[in-house]
């Protein structure tokens, strides 16, 4: 289901939500950034929200091994993790790569021998977010990538626990 959080005392970190509602420098508790996704779905729509998750790439931190579309779509849930903490720690440790539990996660699930990756978002985000977020980054190494929402009757959106997404992309 999206616009709730998984657990208490999430907080996410201000330089990836800076594009929209606060300073770079601050986190914020994750309940108020997802009350803001809610009430811009309301008042202004989906399109909103999957234009700012397009924005997300160019405001979060990512891991510096990212050189193409498997890389940028597996780094999603080491990013997704770096960007929130719970009780003041950051839930990714990139030194010893230990991930902390709670707040759900971008599966990675590439095809084998084609040019196409399954991506299960299992998060309190909207759903038209993720999709936003997944296009930027496989856009980042294909510009002609698309992302389709597999299984609609299955959608966040619809109270599902999570949302499933096809990346395609060709040569460039």
């Amino acid at each position: 289901m999206q616009f709730v959080p998984f657990e208490d005392d999430i907080e996410v970190n201000g330089q990836t939500v800076y594009s929209v509602v606060v300073e770079p420098n601050e986190w914020i508790p994750q309940e108020l950034w997802l009350r803001a996704f809610k009430e811009i779905s309301e008042v202004i729509g989906a399109g909103a929200l999957y234009g700012i998750g397009l924005q997300i790439p160019e405001c979060a931190f990512f891991p510096p091994w990212v050189t193409d579309v498997h890389s940028a779509i597996r780094s999603v849930d080491v990013a997704y993790h770096l960007n929130h903490r719970r009780a003041g720690r950051v839930m990714f440790d990139p030194e010893t790569n230990r991930m902390e539990e709670g707040i759900g996660h971008y599966g990675y699930m590439p095809i084998a021998g084609e040019p196409r990756i399954l991506v299960k978002c299992t998060n309190p985000y909207p759903c038209d977010f993720d999709k936003g977020i997944l296009t930027a980054m496989a856009r980042r190494f294909a510009s002609r990538a698309w992302v389709d929402h597999l299984e609609p009757d299955k959608c966040r959106k619809r109270g599902g626990d999570a949302c499933t997404y096809l990346i395609t992309w060709g040569d460039d």
